[in-house]
């Protein structure tokens, strides 16, 4: 090849993953909570056809990852468990494609990815330390969600969070047994 078709195909690649980038930000931005967004590009995040010469799917995977990266630093867990979750989850996802990228030979994506995955474990792993854990709650019986936020918390205002997490059919008769945020 000569010199000029190769910087043909390298501006063409460049601008090819440019616009994925884009269209993958188009795809975290139709979603306001970045749980959501993250639910969404980590579908894209694993795209595998059984062949690929063009490299074309890594390409599509990797645009998804970046955007997913960007998600999970908005995103805000609710307990230490969760944190500790999503960075299992998301980093789980940036070690497939740097083994990809290390067998492909892609030496800059490969570092890329690595910085990439360092950031964002750190990122969730500052977050889970200023979490609370979730505990399971239990009691001798039904009773209604404000008076278990009072008795766990001393503030009745935390009954919602109680309910959310454990969807009784009343709020009124909570569970004898439900998993709640230890503080």
């Amino acid at each position: 090849m000569s010199g000029s078709t190769t910087t043909a195909l390298t501006t063409a690649a460049a601008n090819l993953f440019a616009g994925l980038v884009t269209l993958t930000e188009a795809i975290r931005a139709t979603a306001t909570d970045p749980a959501v967004q993250i639910r969404l590009l980590t579908e894209l995040a694993t795209y595998s056809p059984a062949e690929d010469p063009t490299y074309t799917a890594a390409a599509c995977r990797r645009a998804a990852l970046i955007s997913l990266c960007r998600a999970s630093s908005n995103y805000a867990p609710s307990s230490y468990q969760d944190a500790v979750s999503m960075r299992a989850q998301i980093t789980s996802l940036l070690d497939s494609e740097i083994i990809i990228a290390a067998d492909q030979g892609a030496t800059a994506t490969y570092n890329a990815f690595r910085a990439l995955r360092f950031q964002v474990s750190n990122d969730l792993t500052t977050k889970a330390g200023s979490l609370p854990s979730i505990v399971v709650v239990t009691s001798p019986a039904p009773m209604p969600a404000l008076v278990m936020a009072y008795r766990l918390y001393a503030d009745a205002s935390r009954a919602d969070d109680l309910v959310a997490r454990a969807n009784p059919a009343d709020p009124n008769f909570m569970p004898v047994s439900f998993e709640a945020l230890a503080s």
